[in-house]
């Protein structure tokens, strides 16, 4: 849990500091040759997010590393939170007493005309238990459930065109372990504007299968055996990826190793993610060429709920990531020759997936 605060209370020793910075620069490096130039520039972030930090400084940095760029203000915050909490009291006096609460009905809002997705608040009460399970902080009671609910439904209120989705607990859940709640719901809404994740959140086919198709490539390219043994069993990349993409990593991977990821992909965007993911697949190659994963059901179960089990060291996963080759991934370097994958690289190579389609403004937003 102090890990994922941003590190132990102790401060580290300086050998501590060092190797965790080396595990850092080793991933950045695997994601691009670029980022070590660009982690000099930055030296007080890169290196605070290297080499782990006090609390207080990690929320500095976790703060500064997502950006506010919506200009979220704490009044923002509160009218949202007011909003959640009146539908709910509106909907409670039509209900009788004992009655669950659902919010399905928003009178308040019924002057605005159509209605947006504010009643998937309904969801958030089932989800919370299940956020970090292994962890009490979001457990009905916990010093954090509170926070985690309230920021979840003024999301909701929020963007109404998206309202909850499952997987923005988890989101919102790593913020919470960094940042104070304010802080948090800023982080959340600004992380759910990026292109990396916000098409996915949405729904958008075309985010979901462009991802899917470039991944595949990545795979048979950088583990051909693996490819066919999942494509041989009808495990498509939408039935793990997508999840992994959404959550960052969260929740498929324990909460240390999740913490890492998510540090990196602050500094270098989306390309972290198919890095991770190509890592997690080589780690996972023994068992899915085995006759465990000789069917869906045990593919699945490999890249499901056993990878918190076999992926415990973020050294581990980040020396994988970086004998996977993924400095170049392929479908994202021009035809004269191999070079590094930058985000827009990988942006150009997900809209060239899309082929005749045409993806309009914004398809990957």
């Amino acid at each position: 849990c102090e890990f994922a605060r941003g590190v132990a209370s102790a401060a580290p020793g300086r050998e501590a500091r060092e190797a965790a910075a080396g595990t850092h620069r080793n991933l950045a490096a695997a994601a691009s040759p670029e980022l070590p130039a660009r982690l000099a520039a930055n030296a007080p972030h890169a290196e605070a997010l290297a080499a782990g930090l006090a609390a207080e400084s990690a929320r500095g940095v976790v703060a500064n590393g997502n950006g506010n760029v919506l200009r979220i203000t704490p009044e923002l915050f509160e009218i949202h939170t007011q909003q959640a909490h009146d539908a709910r009291r509106a909907q409670a006096m039509v209900r009788a007493p004992g009655v669950p609460v659902l919010v399905t009905a928003l009178p308040d809002f019924g002057t605005r005309g159509s209605h947006g997705k504010e009643s998937s608040t309904e969801c958030i009460p089932l989800d919370l238990p299940r956020t970090f399970p292994t962890l009490a902080f979001f457990h009905e009671g916990g010093p954090m459930h509170a926070d985690l609910s309230r920021i979840l439904e003024a999301y909701s209120f929020f963007r109404p065109d998206i309202g909850y989705v499952q997987g923005m607990n988890y989101l919102a859940a790593m913020l919470l372990l960094y940042l104070p709640a304010f802080e948090a719901f800023v982080g959340l809404c600004n992380l759910l504007n990026a292109p990396s994740v916000l098409g996915l959140y949405r729904m958008e086919p075309n985010a979901v299968q462009c991802r899917a198709a470039l991944f595949r490539e990545f795979c048979e390219a950088q583990l051909p055996a693996v490819g066919r043994v999942i494509d041989k069993v009808g495990l498509m990349p939408e039935m793990f990826l997508i999840e992994w993409f959404m959550t960052l990593y969260a929740k498929c991977l324990p909460v240390e190793v999740a913490a890492v990821v998510w540090d990196l992909f602050l500094l270098d965007g989306e390309v972290v993610l198919y890095c991770a993911a190509l890592a997690l697949l080589r780690m996972s190659e023994a068992a899915l060429l085995s006759e465990e994963g000789a069917d869906l059901e045990g593919c699945a179960k490999i890249l499901g709920k056993d990878l918190r089990k076999r992926v415990t060291d973020p050294d581990e996963l980040f020396g994988m990531s970086k004998s996977s080759g993924a400095a170049h991934l392929p479908g994202c370097c021009p035809a004269s020759g191999p070079s590094a994958t930058t985000n827009s690289e990988l942006e150009a190579a997900q809209v060239e997936r899309l082929g005749a389609r045409a993806a309009p403004a914004g398809a990957f937003q």
